[in-house]
């Protein structure tokens, strides 16, 4: 069922990402190359940081959006719009990159609240997580951004949802430039003292009628290597199909380089709470100034960046776009 508040700006070319061929790509590819195809570049570890809350550009809604919508739960894009759940509700917020609000929809059937999920984007649809309890954490629900309407996930039984990270984000979630579907697991001791994650990838197949399942094939599965136990309580990933960025709370970044085979170094470190070494430096996630809880991450695959939710703040909703 859809509820328009408001009809908002006309939508002209809406650039939904269909999946590989959208780009021109086949998720045969590696990552670099996918990641060629939408401009994918590594923040940090150059001279640019696009999660530096400097030079981001905080996004406030603007427009006849009903209020308050208690800070955004789980964020998406498909590059022309931004869209998040509305606190306790069953209602999606769509609103332009520029914040104008377009339209709350009231979705039946979607999964029971929880505000550790996060939302993708594949194939014109939101993905989300089931809630906390029971089988929902290993359940994936779609809502088509056109019609407002539920489909149902088919998981392959060998592949299916990695077991939810710990901490606040339990239930993340990120889309690939080449349409790729990914979670991300907790992280586990290794015999060798390490710690990894597993980041899970599936590609989409959208075709069927409204009745009929979307169909995720296992893709690949990336291991994300790292010294220590982290993220204690993650915030939020996202993928330029090279890098796997991943959020903690109050406590910066960090980003991996993907690797098609063995294990996923880290890339760049943001979040050396413990002693800066090497070229690890701080990055606080947070805009300078701002009231911010930053908490869900999306990539914009169109424009080449990063969109970062305020838990917390605007009275209608707040992101930031990276540069």
């Amino acid at each position: 069922v859809r509820r328009t508040v408001a009809a908002g700006p006309r939508r002209v070319g809406r650039r939904d990402l269909l999946g590989a061929s959208a780009l021109g790509i086949t998720s045969s590819l590696l990552p670099s190359a996918a990641a060629a195809a939408s401009n994918g570049d590594l923040a940090g570890a150059g001279a640019a940081d696009e999660l530096d809350p400097d030079t981001v550009t905080v996004v406030s809604v603007t427009g006849d959006a009903a209020s308050p919508t208690e800070g955004v739960r789980g964020i998406a894009t498909d590059g022309d719009r931004v869209y998040w759940r509305r606190n306790l509700s069953s209602t999606i917020r769509e609103v332009g990159m520029d914040g104008t609000f377009v339209a709350d929809h009231d979705v039946t059937g979607l999964p029971d609240f929880y505000e550790g999920n996060d939302l993708a984007m594949s194939g014109g649809h939101l993905f989300t997580r089931g809630a906390s309890t029971g089988d929902g954490p290993s359940t994936l629900t779609a809502v088509s951004s056109t019609t407002w309407t539920v489909r149902a996930v088919t998981l392959p039984a060998a592949h299916p949802l990695p077991a939810p990270t710990r901490g606040f984000m339990q239930g993340n979630l990120a889309d690939l430039p080449d349409g790729r579907l990914a979670a991300v697991s907790a992280p586990g001791l290794q015999d060798d003292g390490s710690y990894v994650s597993t980041l899970r990838t599936w590609t989409v197949d959208t075709t069927g009628g409204t009745s009929d399942p979307i169909v995720l094939t296992h893709s690949r599965d990336y291991l994300l290597e790292d010294s220590e136990d982290w993220p204690n309580d993650c915030h939020g990933i996202a993928s330029d199909g090279v890098h796997l960025y991943r959020l903690r709370y109050l406590g910066g970044y960090r980003v991996w380089t993907l690797a098609a085979t063995g294990r996923s170094g880290l890339a760049f470190d943001a979040d050396c709470t413990s002693g800066c070494t090497g070229t690890a430096t701080f990055r606080d996630i947070d805009p300078a100034g701002g009231s911010w809880n930053a908490t869900y991450m999306a990539r914009d695959h169109v424009a080449g960046r990063y969109v970062v939710g305020n838990y917390s703040g605007g009275a209608n909703g707040q992101f930031y776009l990276t540069g």
